[in-house]
């Protein structure tokens, strides 16, 4: 995970567990008022999941949309840093209709991907879509969104997200935020 004297790395692939604030990880559903609430852990399936309304869940690596929520898997950065956030998004092979998914990365609140509305994950496999924003600068406690919009169905469109998120550098050296689609 981390390397004496490297930048911080953390991904749900390495940090996924039953437990909220898990290596800085929240699983979490948008409420109407803007508010966002906590899933429930259940140890279904071969390593457990978090689950919301509907068929909202989040596992390891992948998310579900919900029919009438938001889903955040949320990264709460620990310490005052500069962050860079890359990975990629696709469609998980067992996703039924192919009908595409929206998603999008939230800081406190305000976005920075993409620049505005909801990107859209294709509905294929074999077709990736990649986001990579540098230089973001951080305080204690801010809170990363990684989120995929309820799609109005109950139905199983997973999509595989497994974002990188590092800590590096000092608060007062960092340059503007520069975003990568």
């Amino acid at each position: 995970r981390e390397i004496a004297g490297g930048p911080e790395t953390y991904e749900p692939l390495g940090d996924f567990g039953p437990a909220q604030n898990l290596r800085h990880w929240r699983y979490e559903e948008a409420m109407e008022d803007g508010s966002y609430h906590e899933l429930v852990w259940d140890n279904g399936g071969y390593e457990g999941r978090w689950t919301g309304s509907g068929l909202g869940r989040i596992g390891r690596i992948w998310m579900q949309p919900s029919a009438h929520r938001d889903l955040s898997r949320t990264f709460v950065v620990p310490h005052p840093a500069v962050l860079s956030i890359s990975g990629l998004i696709r469609k998980d092979p067992s996703a039924q209709d192919g009908m595409p998914v929206l998603a999008r990365i939230l800081r406190n609140g305000q976005q920075i991907w993409p620049a505005a509305g909801w990107a859209e994950v294709g509905p294929g496999f074999d077709h990736p879509l990649e986001f990579r924003l540098q230089n973001i600068k951080a305080s204690a406690r801010d809170e990363i969104r990684f989120v995929v919009k309820q799609n109005g169905q109950n139905r199983p469109e997973p999509v595989i997200w497994n974002p990188v998120v590092i800590l590096d550098g000092e608060i007062g050296n960092s340059p503007a935020v520069k975003a990568h689609d």
